[in-house]
């Protein structure tokens, strides 16, 4: 289950007063918002999956070309 933050004045982990500015700058991907503390993803224990989204964002920028390979035993002979 996935906690909102209600508050979005003060930090999702330590409940300190985050300025206005610092919560644009300090959201995370998670959709909550930290102190300068704790803004890393690390230091908060973030549940959005960076790996989910690093692969299909790899994905995304090299397309597969075609699906045989090059090379041996890609051609057909001539008879």
């Amino acid at each position: 289950t996935k906690r909102t933050q209600a508050n979005k004045g003060r930090c999702f982990k330590c409940r300190s007063r985050v300025p206005l500015v610092k919560q644009t700058t300090n959201k995370c991907r998670c959709e909550h918002v930290f102190c300068d503390t704790h803004r890393f993803p690390d230091q908060h224990n973030c549940e959005f999956d960076f790996m989910t989204r690093d692969r299909k964002d790899l994905e995304k920028r090299n397309p597969k070309i075609n699906d045989h390979p090059k090379g041996g035993r890609s051609f057909t002979r001539i008879d």
